[in-house]
């Protein structure tokens, strides 16, 4: 099949996303809003900008690129990662079949964002013939903005608790009661061949390792956890809190750290998406208090390579982890009872361990990235089928 897909080119996730498909055999394009000096071998990449980043009052003004691009390679399917966006620029191209790809921050929350975003998303929504959701949280999100007209609900394990929408008829058929236009709720997963599980670390030297590999940005909440480990400086096993990513809190971070005199965190800056294993290999624990989310490649990184997570208690984490099972769900922003839940933590170590077993047989089983990747293809399949269906009996699309 020939997909073209209007991501982000610099993004990890994009590359994570496009090269399963490549290894498929599909013949994949990539249109990016933003350049970069190393293209992804085996797909054909077209950019839209000169610049590492393109300022986003100018997405808008490439739309009309768009289009000749899209009416030149011909594709099959075209594929928006991010509603936002690229979303916008692939709706107003109006080639069909669309699959739309929320990503996490540009569905949710969407109720505090002003109504003109709210209206783009539902226009673009309203556009798309296959709506892709990494997770049941995410397609209901979707639902409330888009609405269930003319939607059905693709066949999946993650379906349960989604009782907006009707499933799709065992023979794939687009009658007026499913409608023409697909959902699918299936997560992406991790590379497990690149990620994959590592002996449990030796902690008998005395020191516990945390690692976050989260941007620092303010909205990730790591100010939350800089502060808790300034109630863990003296706690035996030590702890330590590697920092692993740049972004544009980092100094105040920094400051902050040193404010509190906690000198048991490590500011590691920008590491390289191919560089995170190692950095997972060293830590025990990893943690991520953001409240909020869509599906955190980050979070199953970690779970797939064996660290217990402590995440922020949000619908998106509960998808992955439940309360004491295979990990702990933090609520509230109380830095001292965060530090006492990791105090206990760091000195259970069998209980940690038994946590990681878990996880591995989670991560096999619903978190592969080969295996999630031959299901999103074979959907991909069943939106085009659909659409050149509802096509060939004179059903309106766009």
């Amino acid at each position: 099949m020939r997909i073209a897909f209007l991501a982000d080119a610099q993004s990890p996730n994009t590359r994570s996303f496009l090269t399963p498909l490549v290894e498929q055999g599909h013949d994949i394009y990539l249109l990016s809003l933003h350049h970069i000096q190393d293209p992804m071998e085996g797909v054909t990449t077209h950019f839209l900008s000169h610049s590492p980043l393109l300022p986003k009052p100018l997405y808008i003004t490439r739309w009309p690129q768009v289009r000749r691009w899209l009416r030149e390679i011909n594709p099959d399917l075209v594929v928006a990662y991010r509603i936002t966006g690229n979303g916008l620029l692939a709706a107003l191209s109006n080639w069909h079949p669309l699959v739309v790809v929320p990503t996490g921050t540009d569905i949710l929350g969407l109720e505090k964002r002003p109504p003109a975003l709210r209206k783009i998303v539902r226009y673009v929504l309203r556009k798309a013939d296959g709506i892709l959701c990494w997770a049941p949280h995410m397609a209901h999100a979707a639902l409330q903005l888009r609405g269930t007209r003319s939607l059905a609900l693709s066949p999946s394990p993650w379906n349960e608790g989604v009782q907006e929408l009707d499933p799709l008829l065992p023979s794939g058929s687009a009658d007026s009661k499913t409608g023409t236009r697909l959902l699918l709720i299936q997560p992406r997963g991790v590379n497990r061949e690149f990620f994959k599980a590592r002996p449990y670390p030796n902690e008998e030297d005395g020191e516990v390792v945390l690692v976050t590999t989260r941007s620092l940005k303010r909205s990730y909440r790591h100010e939350l956890m800089i502060r808790a480990m300034s109630f863990l400086k003296d706690t035996r096993p030590r702890l330590r809190l590697d920092l692993a990513g740049g972004g544009a809190d980092g100094p105040r971070l920094w400051e902050l750290a040193r404010s509190l005199g906690v000198d048991n965190v490590n500011f590691l800056g920008s590491i390289s998406h191919a560089e995170i294993p190692r950095i997972l290999s060293k830590g025990s624990i990893y943690v991520s208090l953001i409240d909020h989310d869509g599906v955190s490649a980050s979070l199953l990184e970690a779970m797939s390579v064996g660290l217990y997570p402590v995440v922020g208690d949000s619908d998106a984490a509960r998808v992955w982890i439940r309360e004491g099972w295979n990990g702990s769900l933090v609520g509230g922003d109380d830095p001292e009872s965060i530090a006492q839940m990791i105090r206990k933590l760091a000195a259970d170590i069998s209980f940690r361990r038994e946590v990681v077993e878990r996880n591995w047989g989670l991560a096999e089983e619903r978190a592969d990235l080969a295996r999630n990747s031959h299901r999103i293809s074979e959907w991909f399949g069943e939106v085009v089928a659909c659409h050149r269906r509802a096509s060939n009996v004179g059903r309106k699309i766009a």
